[in-house]
């Protein structure tokens, strides 16, 4: 699924479907792959909480805390009323 982050029909936001592929890494624990996908999202959109929120959560369950608290201060930063976000 996560090719669909390359179509041109998802150019300006992150399709639902990758969204859900997201989640499911997480709840797998993959959170290399989460921590490099996710990445890539805030390069494509840096300005989406989504990918950062996410960021700092793969970061943060692989023992990255400096890194996963800079995303997730992101995160907060770009979408303050955002539960999720606000951790």
């Amino acid at each position: 699924m996560f090719w669909n982050l390359y179509s041109m029909d998802n150019f300006n936001k992150i399709s639902n479907d990758d969204i859900d592929y997201i989640y499911k890494l997480y709840q797998d624990k993959q959170f290399l792959d989460l921590e490099e996908i996710t990445y890539s999202l805030t390069i494509r959109f840096p300005n989406d909480y989504f990918p950062w929120m996410m960021l700092g959560a793969a970061l943060k369950s692989q023992g990255k805390f400096e890194k996963a608290e800079i995303a997730a201060k992101k995160a907060v930063t770009l979408d303050p009323l955002n539960s999720d976000a606000n951790g």
